[in-house]
Order: structure tokens, then sequence, then C-alpha cells
């Protein structure tokens, strides 16, 4: 014999929080973090940001770094994005800072971080690539990244701060690398929209600072490159027969 339930009733009971994290209304829809340096050449686009009813606020590093505990300075920024998302419900987040120098600068500080020689300070994973032929001599080639994501995956399943570091040995998005154990079950998911102005002078954030408001305040018809597209690609060699490479100059990618 087949039975159908046609009705039921569902009771739901829970305890209502005593905080609740996020506020109901935003301060802020996008945050700038820079340093002082550039405070000045931002102006223009955060009174811009304004405008267009953007809701935009400028912090400085030197800020962050006296207002938020970390391990290093990337820890201390995402702190702060962390209060941010939490404290003004915000959407967006801008960091505008590059290496100092392509030529006199060192990239990187140790395992975890480029901050010394960078304008806003990046975060590097531990992720190391594996020989293409295991059985070979050859070497690693890549210990570690460069990743931004970093400053955009807040928390983990469950509501956590996601640093990144599982096993709090110290050692950033561990992968692959010899003698140090894994950092396993890492989120990977941002939890904001972030991108970054790798701006390396005040001259080159004034460029850019302009060229986004001169984009973003004409009209397509007004662009007439708008309908113009370059593309740039490179070809995977896998139309090459032995030394015979054939090249498609008439294709899209």
């Amino acid at each position: 014999m087949l039975e159908v339930l046609e009705n039921a009733d569902i009771t739901i009971i829970y305890d209502q929080p005593d905080y609740n994290p996020f506020p109901e209304t935003s301060q802020y829809d996008l945050v700038i973090i820079a340093p002082q340096v550039f405070s000045q050449a931002l102006q223009p686009l955060i009174d811009h940001k304004n405008n267009m009813g953007v809701k935009t606020i400028l912090k400085t590093t030197e800020e962050i770094y006296q207002e938020y505990q970390g391990r290093d300075k990337p820890e201390q920024i995402k702190y702060f994005i962390k209060d941010a998302l939490e404290q003004w419900v915000i959407k967006y987040v801008l960091l505008v800072g590059g290496l100092k120098s392509m030529i006199y600068s060192k990239p990187r500080d140790d395992a975890n971080q480029g901050s010394r020689d960078w304008y806003l300070p990046v975060r590097y994973t531990n992720l190391y690539d594996s020989p293409r032929f295991p059985l070979s001599e050859e070497t690693i080639h890549d210990p570690g990244i460069i990743s931004d994501l970093y400053y955009a995956d807040i928390y983990r399943e469950g509501g956590e701060f996601e640093s990144w570091d599982h096993n709090n040995d110290g050692i950033f998005a561990a992968w692959g690398k010899p003698g140090v154990e894994n950092d396993t079950g890492l989120d990977f998911y941002p939890d904001v929209a972030l991108g970054r102005l790798a701006c390396r002078s005040v001259d080159e954030v004034k460029t850019v600072v302009n060229k986004i408001i001169r984009y973003e305040s004409t009209s397509p018809s007004d662009k007439p490159w708008f309908k113009k597209m370059i593309v740039v690609s490179g070809d995977g060699f896998l139309d090459q027969q032995d030394l015979n490479i054939k090249w498609d100059t008439n294709g899209l990618p």
C-alpha cells in the first residue's frame, strides 16, 4: 500500500544570537588600503567614487599597523579587512601599492611575506611545484607564489578566521614543501571582492586614478577605442609535429 503525505507542520526552535556581527546597513561600500604617501594622489578617486554613490573610505597601512595585531603585516591587514567587513559591511577592497623597485628591492622577506620593500605587503604561499619528471634530477623551480586571495579569504567554514596556517607552524599555505606539514583544508573562497593597483610611485598612482575616473566618467560613444580589441596569446605547441610548428593567426583563442 502506498501512502502519500499531503500536509505537514514544521516547528523550528532556535536561540537568537546575542550579537549580530554584521550590521543591517552598510557604512561603506569600498575601502581603499594604501600607505600614507599615496593618500593625496588617491583623494580624487575617493571623491569620484563617493560622487558615484559608492561609499568609499581610505585606511592607511600606518593606521592598520598601529591598531591591529597579527603575526606579520599581511595578517594585520587581513584582520582589518575582517573588521571592516563586520563593522562596515564593505563589499569591495582596493589595495594600492606594489614593489618599490624592480631593480633594488627584495620581493620576499621570508617564507611567508614580502613587506619591507613593498608599499602594500604581499602574502607568499608555500606551495612547491613538483618536478615534471619525478625520477629526474630536475629541481623545484617555484617555491611559493604571491596570492592576494589571502586578503579576501576571511572566514573558514563555521565563521572562524581563515589564517591559512591551520597547523600553526608559522608557515602559511604550505603544500609540498620539503620538511613542512601541509596546511590541509584551507577555504580558498573569497568573502569580499578584492583587487590591487600595484603602483610603485605617486606618479603611477596619479596616472591610474586619472584613467579610472576618465573611463567611468565617459560613455562608450565617447570612446573611439571601445569597440576595438587586441588579443595577446601564446601557443601551447599542441599543434607541433616534430619541428614543424604551425601558427594559427586567423582564429581567436
